[in-house]
């Protein structure tokens, strides 16, 4: 793995694999990201994706976000601009990208 990289890994139990999902690193602390991933991995996989992409998916949506509050440059304890992407998460969870 890469100093330059963040992301998760994930146990696909039905095809008996790991899988890793990554983004290029963003520097600082950012609440709310574990639940903004978390709920993406499950509505994109609840949708229909598959374990390894949803995963892909919610980590592109999470740090599309957090890339997102540190160029407005707001105020990180009130969380990170997830608002924004929903709509472009969704074209991507459909494979409208």
């Amino acid at each position: 793995f890469e100093p330059t990289e963040l992301g998760a890994a994930v146990y696909d139990r039905a095809v008996d694999a790991v899988c890793y999902a990554f983004s290029p690193t963003i520097a600082g602390i950012y609440h709310g990201t574990g639940d903004i991933f978390a709920s993406a991995v499950l509505a994109a996989f609840l949708s229909g994706r598959t374990l390894q992409d949803s995963v892909q998916l919610a980590v592109d949506f999470t740090c599309a976000s957090i890339r997102r509050t540190r160029q407005a440059g707001t105020d990180v304890r009130f969380g990170v601009n997830f608002e924004a992407g929903i709509y472009d998460f969704i074209k991507a969870v459909r494979g409208e990208d």
